[in-house]
């Protein structure tokens, strides 16, 4: 037999360990019952005298002990320890976390039990509860009042009402004291209600009242207290007739079953019962429903002779005649269902109220009219079933991953609702921001499917439409504003698109208009890839967070430039003319313009765009704002490449670098002469702003940069030098000075004002421009 590799205690140490309790008193030592070690301990000080007999596995700590008692019943957690035999008593529900020894075990499930006890047990409360209303608020007291996820948890799933979002509370989201909820109802009986339409399948009956009546469960204490009329009676239970004549039986007592009786007789018979009413002392409305029975009866009669002994005009014949018993028995047992919200100063607590036909409550009544009998049942009251609501609020929806304040507190517009923008509306609307507004000028298309967050329902709609309908239904939070919708102007059902379009036409429309929308947010993310929209925002967006986010084709690179570290549209420009793609391998769609768009994966995508996300969010929890920075592809890793801004000394041109390109600076070979090779990139339309794309050795210069100039079309050129740098004042030898300013006087090229990079032994780099005719130094900004 092999070893156990775990030593566990016998009943000696269980006994030596309760022995020395100070707070329970050993009062029956353990011993082995099947594969347990069975004892009874007592409580020491408790309002109660509490006895209780300790489970514990011959294995454990790798099985739960058990704590069972019969001193206590109906508390919260004490759970039957043997459904078929009662007398057995009541388990603790303590739920224990493990430790890894027998002591450590111990101690912690004590330490629950004394917890429990302390919390539980009140001198109000009897040893023995029985109530279940009694049981219920206690279980609720004790979720709430320790504020334990896992129990308030549970009560969530037992309430048949949950309203998602915390509107539910406030009276003030509720103008009229009766109307309807939207619900999404559940095969389970259950409703989920939301504050907006979107997602939902049904509409719940509501009304409000200020307090209880006296007896809850009838519907008529309501109807009595709160005086509804029948046209709200007939909104909440729809079918109930209620104090209303259900049903009228006429029946002929002076034939036998089998006998027939002519017209003749039948119409005699009909002329003698309104005869008979006219003289019968009865309630005007048993008098007007007795005389539509009988002015029905010489049909029913002809019809149903065979029947003379059975009710006429019943609900029961009218189901035989149609042949459909079992429909009629379905609709008895539908169950009909509406909401009371009772309301106290500003705040609302809500309740479900579910009923149906067999809960009906009945007044008869009899009459004798000579040769018939009549029975009528008049319905005077509804037997209810009432069950607790429950809210989600925030901190349910959020509390496992929510953004920080800094962002999800910020309005945020989107722009262009494709494969990045909607992924990345879901995202902050998932993680708990609070505003966006969504800007599409376009509808879903089947394309549109297979690496957006729509679906194929959406088709034809307005992406910004859909994605808000989408977005409301994952966070009721979220005050989504979609700018982009169908418009029937005349009720013809010819519908126009209006709006959506976040830039419009400049040319067209008025620029202050744009830029006093433009002001209304914190954050603008644009994710159309319009480099006319792009050129706008980047020059109009100079006090608003601007963000420009965009995907090479295959997915290769994902860009997330700033305005932060310059002007987007320019860096747009360089850093996606420095990325080779393969430019003649797009998806093109339809048959009609040429419109080309790039080809990636949902996967490739949602992978990158989560990433930008999270970046997002901790740069703005960190520093407040937004640095650019490139994600790419290598293998099966995602490589995140940043920049390193630089201003030059005494002016305002400045320098973006790629950490890479550094990176690989120090990595190009070294010449004899102290050469290391050159910087690719380009200039700003205004020469003020430097971006340096690339790095590239001395050894591949002339195989490279022919090629670099015709992918980028001219973009990116040679802009300067790097070069092993000098012990004297970190400046190379002076033959690479001389070529430097040989370049700067060559009026053939575009670069009279070279960069001069120079890396020192120890790997730092210096960044110099050849300006005026001297080398001036650039100074790193930030880290």
């Amino acid at each position: 037999m092999p070893k156990s590799i775990i030593k566990y205690e016998g009943k000696d140490f269980y006994n030596d360990y309760c022995s020395n309790l100070k707070d329970f008193i050993l009062l029956e030592y353990f011993e082995s019952v099947d594969n347990e070690y069975v004892g009874k301990i007592a409580t020491n000080d408790t309002i109660y005298p509490i006895e209780i007999e300790v489970h514990i596995p011959h294995t454990f700590p790798h099985n739960k002990m058990l704590f069972v008692t019969c001193s206590l019943s109906g508390y919260p957690h004490l759970i039957p320890f043997d459904r078929n035999n009662p007398q057995k008593g009541n388990w603790f529900c303590l739920n224990t976390a493990f430790a890894e020894n027998p002591k450590a075990q111990l101690d912690e499930e004590f330490s629950r039990l004394r917890g429990w006890l302390r919390n539980n047990l009140r001198a109000d409360l009897p040893r023995q509860i029985k109530n279940s209303t009694t049981q219920t608020a206690l279980q609720i007291f004790n979720a709430y009042e320790g504020n334990n996820p896992d129990e308030i948890n549970e009560l969530s799933e037992k309430s048949s009402l949950t309203f998602v979002g915390d509107f539910a509370v406030n009276s003030e989201n509720f103008n009229e004291t009766f109307g309807y909820l939207y619900v999404v109802k559940h095969p389970s009986g259950k409703f989920s209600v939301f504050k907006e339409k979107e997602g939902t399948n049904e509409k719940l009956p509501y009304v409000l009242v200020n307090h209880m009546p006296a007896d809850m469960y009838r519907f008529a204490s309501w109807v009595d207290e709160f005086k509804w009329d029948k046209k709200l009676c007939d909104i909440l239970l729809p079918n109930f007739k209620w104090r209303e004549i259900d049903e009228v039986n006429l029946k002929r007592v002076q034939k036998s079953f089998f006998q027939n009786i002519s017209d003749e007789e039948i119409e005699r018979d009909q002329q003698f019962l309104i005869g008979e009413l006219s003289k019968i002392n009865v309630p005007q409305t048993h008098k007007e429903a007795l005389r539509k029975e009988v002015d029905e009866m010489i049909k029913k009669n002809r019809e149903y002779c065979e029947y003379l002994d059975q009710p006429i005009g019943s609900i029961y014949d009218i189901e035989e005649a149609d042949g459909s018993e079992e429909e009629y028995y379905k609709s008895i047992n539908k169950l009909y269902y509406f909401a009371i919200g009772i309301a106290f100063d500003d705040d609302i607590s809500w309740f479900l109220v579910s009923t149906n036909l067999q809960h009906r409550v009945f007044a008869e009544y009899n009459y004798d009219l000579v040769r018939y009998s009549c029975n009528i049942k008049e319905t005077i009251d509804v037997n209810l079933r009432i069950s607790y609501s429950n809210i989600i609020g925030r901190k349910e929806i959020f509390g496992r991953g929510e953004l920080h304040s800094s962002l999800s507190d910020k309005k945020i517009a989107i722009v262009g609702l494709g494969a990045i923008g909607s992924p990345i509306a879901e995202a902050l609307a998932r993680g708990g921001a609070k505003y966006l507004t969504l800007w599409d000028g376009d509808i879903v298309e089947a394309g549109n499917i297979c690496r957006s967050v729509y679906d194929n329902a959406d088709i034809g709609n307005a992406k910004a439409q859909a994605l808000s309908a989408h977005l409301k239904r994952i966070s009721p939070f979220c005050n989504v504003i979609p700018k982009g919708c169908w418009y029937d102007s005349d009720y013809t059902d010819e519908c126009s698109y209006i709006g959506g379009n976040f830039y419009g036409n400049v040319n067209y429309n008025s620029q202050k208009e744009f830029l006093d929308t433009l002001h209304e947010y914190d954050i603008v993310i644009d994710c159309t890839a319009s480099n006319e929209l792009l050129h706008f925002l980047s020059y109009a967006a100079t006090d608003v967070d601007l963000l420009s986010l965009c995907i090479t084709n295959k997915a290769t690179h994902m860009l997330c430039l700033s305005n932060h570290d310059g002007n987007p549209f320019e860096m747009r420009k360089h850093l996606l003319a420095s990325i080779e793609q393969d430019t003649d391998n797009f998806y093109v769609e339809g048959t009609g313009c040429y419109s080309p768009t790039f080809l990636a994966t949902s996967c490739d995508i949602q992978s990158l765009v989560n990433l930008c996300v999270r970046s997002i969010h901790r740069q703005i929890q960190k520093q407040g704002y937004v640095s650019s920075t490139i994600w790419h592809y290598s293998g099966d890793n995602i490589v995140a490449d940043t920049f390193c801004r630089y201003q030059l000394d005494h002016s305002q041109i400045t320098m973006l670098v790629p950490r890479s390109s550094i990176i690989k600076m120090r990595q190009l070979p070294v010449l004899r002469n102290g050469n290391m090779g050159y910087l690719l990139g380009g200039y700003n339309t205004n020469r003020n702003v430097i971006y340096v794309t690339s790095a590239i050795s001395q050894l591949e210069f002339n195989e490279m940069v022919g090629r670099i100039r015709k992918l980028s079309n001219g973009i990116i050129d040679y802009i300067g030098n790097v070069c092993v740098g000098s012990h004297i004042g970190n400046l190379p030898l002076e033959t690479e000075i001389q070529y430097i300013e040989k370049i700067a006087e060559n009026k053939d090229v575009d670069t009279n004002n070279p960069l001069l990079a120079t890396v020192s032994s120890e790997g730092k780099i210096d960044f110099r421009l050849y300006i005026n005719g001297k080398f001036v130094l650039f100074q790193l900004i930030g880290d």
